[in-house]
């Protein structure tokens, strides 16, 4: 049995989804696929659209044979701490292969790029055009251009292209730390931004079809299993999230706290601009739009308006990056990922978390005398209160959170 991880989202599973799964397979049959996703948050700063368990089924029942979780801390980060994050936890669950997709499908270039973007040069470069007021994206741009690397433009704006160098960054940055070899599988289907449903159509159209004001399921059949869409039909529309039910919390948090300075990621005094926009706007969306700058895209303000949800503090990230993942919580899991667990537990240096309770009571007695909360504990308790916060953008405003779940287990 050979373990193999994907890092995803899943926002929602699809035959996208089920078809990279498929070619995993076929160039690895002993394959035990584990999956690395996100939670209740999504890495562009947006809930997640089905909670966290109900989409780490569908990924069991599209062909994965284990769900863990990515804490919300590194799930909802720009690319490169996306990335680096969950290469780290599969790193830690002792994974030997990982596969992504890309529009390219040239492994080998790719490294190339990854392995020249390390250099201390290049890294010099990057950091001085992300002080001159470029974002992360633009800068990294640049940089290339400027080192002459033979990156073409269009290549860096394909968000699977990007994806896949940031985990081949993250791999080489474990050095000798790692076994990690990653697997390639160039994607097929819709683009990212595409919003037209087919049967490999993106998670974006899948969501816009699941929010409109009638839903056609007739279409969104289409682009997912059997399995699935029955699945996804029977999901209470009331449990469905909505990124733009949050907007008013934010507005309350913008108005009321003085702590937006000790924020992660409020730089620059950018709270200011944020609180000026929001005066003269009517909806999330239209924020997003008039908050954008050249330094700080869409995605970054999306993500920052997350961070004040959260009253994540700019302190607590740094050390969150120095340690990384401090657990392992599965979510989901078929008798193949059972088996695997049960393997490869004993080797974990990481706990692994089934039990909510039981990790806490672990946590208590890793504290001893200390009142001072772990990092690990920390963490868990931003994965706690984001599946909280996504259940204030639904209509059932009190879902069943991570205390009233077990991982779903599918034999």
């Amino acid at each position: 049995m050979t373990p193999v991880g994907i890092v995803a989202e899943y926002n929602p599973f699809h035959n996208g989804h089920a078809y990279q799964i498929k070619c995993i397979r076929e160039r690895i049959p002993d394959a035990a696929i584990v999956i690395c996703m996100s939670g209740s948050f999504t890495q562009r700063g947006e809930v997640a659209l089905l909670d966290k368990w109900t989409r780490a089924k569908m990924a069991i029942q599209g062909g994965a044979d284990l769900v863990l979780e990515l804490p919300f801390v590194f799930a909802c980060r720009s690319a490169q701490d996306f990335a680096s994050g969950a290469i780290r936890l599969l790193n830690a669950f002792q994974i030997e292969v990982i596969a992504f997709g890309a529009e390219s499908d040239e492994l080998g270039y790719l490294q190339q790029i990854a392995r020249e973007t390390k250099s201390p040069l290049f890294q010099k470069m990057l950091h001085r055009y992300i002080q001159e007021g470029c974002s992360y994206a633009v800068a990294f741009e640049k940089t290339c251009h400027a080192q002459n690397l033979n990156v073409s433009d269009d290549m860096l704006k394909k968000p699977n292209n990007i994806l896949a160098l940031e985990y081949l960054r993250a791999i080489l940055q474990l050095e000798n730390h790692t076994k990690l070899q990653p697997l390639l599988i160039q994607r097929h289907g819709s683009d990212y931004h595409d919003t037209a449903l087919s049967p490999l159509a993106s998670s974006s159209a899948i969501r816009k079809a699941l929010t409109a004001p009638t839903i056609d399921w007739g279409k969104i059949s289409r682009s997912l299993s059997p399995k699935n869409f029955s699945l996804l039909k029977m999901f209470p529309e009331k449990e469905i999230a909505k990124t733009e039910r949050l907007f008013q919390s934010f507005l309350l948090r913008l108005y009321t706290s003085r702590n937006f300075p000790s924020y992660y990621g409020y730089r620059e005094g950018i709270e200011n601009r944020l609180y000026r926009t929001a005066r003269a706007v009517h909806s999330r969306e239209e924020f997003l739009q008039e908050a954008t700058t050249k330094r700080y895209s869409k995605s970054r303000i999306s993500r920052l308006m997350a961070y004040a949800l959260l009253e994540i503090h700019e302190d607590f990230i740094q050390q969150a990056d120095v340690i990384g993942p401090q657990y392992i919580r599965p979510l989901a899991m078929n008798q193949k990922g059972t088996e695997l667990l049960r393997k490869y537990k004993k080797n974990i240096k990481l706990p692994v978390i089934t039990k909510l309770s039981r990790y806490r009571n672990y946590i208590r007695s890793e504290m001893k005398e200390s009142t001072k909360p772990t990092i690990g504990h920390q963490m868990l308790s931003y994965d706690i209160l984001a599946t909280h916060i996504r259940s204030l953008a639904t209509e059932m405003l009190n879902l069943p959170d991570d205390y009233m779940h077990s991982p779903v287990i599918l034999l």
